[in-house]
């Protein structure tokens, strides 16, 4: 090695073996709390702070302390405003570096942590370690107030607003104020004019993502070679093509049953584990799936939207799907056609739901079963008044 190129950037030997570990990775000093490894004495003198709790770097602002003397000196900006950090991109300043790489990802769509059980990346390391609560169910922050529990801790805060009533966010063109940074930022988007999310497609841009998500499904891009059904999704295509090929790669371990798709088999594990979610508010009772809750609903509404269009216009409350093997049989004049009772809704009738104490009428059944709960005492049946109005 040349002599002055050591004396100018390797000024002692102990320098040059810790910028080798570097390259290596190699990691000598371990601590013997909880077996964390590092490149050096200082890195590991740092490091011990957080066992022994010592925190001798305090702010004269609002006395926080803080182990290092770096983290003191960031901190520092929050009450400074100073970002030195600035996105070459798009110009947005940051305070810490940190946040400027983390930034970059979404720039770069470098995302780094990815999740093992269903492959979904990620651009941070805590949102990879909040989305594995989604797959172990975990809700470890709970409201005290109302018994509600949630994933993540922010979740929590953003909900204890909704006790409080507190609005901190508020928009300085119409003094408009939010429960959270989010729904400001969607609306200053309205006063600005901007539309980030931009359909690939057609030139329609919206304000906020979940309008473009809706928009997309307009345009079905995804279709299948077979039966020209078009889809949203790649995933809906790929689920899809297993009603041609008849694969099911879903199987019960219990009796071996076999599932095209993974949310057929979920349904199917409830029978075994005699796991019931949905529940009837107005009779209790209780059901494995959704679907089942939607058509139980229909005995207390009296609600029977699919007609037999060809023949006797009977109206049935489930919909029935026929196959040549098992065509479907019309009660009411006593024809079978594999072509009725296929889900054609009157085109010409809508409905609305009455309550029979107070005559308020409702478009939705929710908004009906909602009202329902200021009737306690009075016996379903009682309560719904069917009321259908002719559309022009």
């Amino acid at each position: 090695m040349d002599v002055s190129y050591a004396r100018d950037h390797l000024p002692v030997v102990k320098s040059a073996k810790q910028h080798k570990r570097r390259h290596t990775e190699e990691k000598p000093k371990t601590c013997q709390v909880c077996r964390r490894s590092f490149r050096n004495c200082s890195n590991l003198h740092k490091h011990m702070k957080t066992h022994t709790g010592d925190k001798p770097y305090k702010c004269k602002v609002c006395d926080k302390s803080f182990t290092q003397g770096s983290h003191l000196k960031d901190h520092l900006r929050v009450h400074t405003g100073d970002k030195p950090y600035k996105c070459l991109v798009c110009r947005i300043p940051f305070a810490h570096k940190s946040n400027l790489t983390v930034h970059m990802r979404k720039h770069t769509g470098d995302r780094p942590y990815t999740c093992k059980l269903c492959q979904k990346s990620f651009i941070q390391g805590c949102h990879l370690k909040d989305h594995m609560k989604v797959h172990t169910k975990e809700k470890p922050y709970k409201c005290k107030l109302c018994e509600k529990s949630f994933s993540r801790f922010n979740h929590m805060k953003d909900h204890m607003k909704v006790h409080t009533g507190d609005k901190p966010y508020k928009c300085q063109v119409c003094q408009m104020s939010f429960a959270q940074n989010s729904n400001l930022t969607k609306h200053t988007r309205k006063h600005a004019g901007d539309q980030p999310y931009k359909c690939k497609l057609c030139e329609e841009s919206f304000i906020e993502r979940g309008s473009l998500k809706h928009h997309m499904r307009l345009h079905r891009p995804y279709n299948c070679k077979l039966c020209q059904k078009s889809f949203v999704k790649g995933s809906h295509l790929k689920d899809h093509m297993r009603v041609h090929n008849g694969q099911k790669p879903y199987k019960c371990q219990v009796c071996q049953m076999a599932f095209a798709h993974k949310g057929n088999l979920t349904r199917h594990m409830r029978k075994h584990t005699a796991e019931e979610l949905h529940n009837c508010k107005l009779c209790q009772r209780s059901f494995t799936d959704g679907s089942s809750l939607r058509d139980h609903m229909k005995g207390h509404t009296r609600q029977k939207p699919h007609n037999c269009m060809n023949f006797c216009h009977k109206s049935c409350m489930k919909m029935l799907r026929s196959t040549e093997e098992k065509p479907n049989k019309c009660d009411g004049c006593v024809a079978i056609n594999k072509k009725m009772l296929l889900g054609v809704k009157r085109p010409f009738i809508a409905r609305s739901y009455g309550c029979g104490i107070c005559n308020e009428l409702f478009e939705t059944d929710q908004h009906f079963l909602k009202h329902c709960k200021n009737h306690r005492n009075t016996p379903p049946d009682e309560l719904f008044i069917d009321v259908f109005r002719t559309v022009l």
